[in-house]
């Protein structure tokens, strides 16, 4: 039964017929019958691409830890190996900090109204990571491609429903936010972890 139907059927039995009222169940039954089971399907996207980062983090960790690639002497990296894998490493890392990210955004959903201005921002974000390992993992590249289309079809089925604007221009700003917080991140990380390797970067060209 569509809002139009539900209507005439009020109006027919002669009572006062409230617009938001309406909306408001229709909205509710939408919510529960379609975008439930979708954003249900997205987390199960994240968590399985986040699973697929995470080998490969450990992957390129164990590359990295390999004492055949440095000069222990010299602290000189001794192979072309390990400014591949510090790329790599980076690129992995604030993969998997982004889906940290919109996974706990996603949780924290409480209605329906809030879902065009939580996951707008988060759609250039999942396309931006998506772009960055493709080299790397083309599946789960794919999967990141398929995740970013089905968040787009949530925001614009609840913000159809919800009648909301979103505003792409603050939607971008936050994105941009979520990308730099994640390569501060990652970068901080690898200092910690790695502390000799920008000096073993540079003294890999003098």
């Amino acid at each position: 039964m569509n809002a139009t139907m539900s209507k005439q059927a009020y109006s027919n039995r002669g009572g006062a017929y409230n617009d938001n009222i309406t909306i408001s169940s229709y909205s509710r039954a939408r919510y529960a019958g379609t975008i439930r089971p979708r954003l249900e399907s997205a987390l199960r996207l994240i968590d399985t691409s986040t699973l697929q980062l995470q080998s490969r983090q450990s992957h390129i960790e164990q590359i990295l830890n390999n004492s055949v690639l440095f000069d222990n002497n010299t602290n000189n990296c001794v192979s072309d190996v390990l400014e591949k894998s510090v790329q790599e490493i980076k690129i992995i890392n604030q993969a998997i900090i982004c889906l940290d990210k919109i996974r706990a955004k996603l949780l924290g959903i409480s209605d329906l109204s809030s879902i065009p201005y939580t996951i707008a921002c988060l759609i250039p974000v999942v396309r931006a990571q998506s772009s960055c390992i493709f080299h790397l993992l083309p599946i789960c590249s794919k999967q990141l491609c398929r995740l970013a289309t089905d968040l787009g079809s949530i925001v614009v089925d609840s913000a159809i429903l919800t009648k909301t604007h979103c505003n792409f221009e603050i939607s971008n700003i936050e994105s941009n936010l979520i990308l730099d917080e994640a390569k501060l991140i990652s970068d901080s990380k690898i200092d910690k972890q790695y502390p000799n390797l920008e000096t073993m970067l540079k003294n890999r060209y003098t």
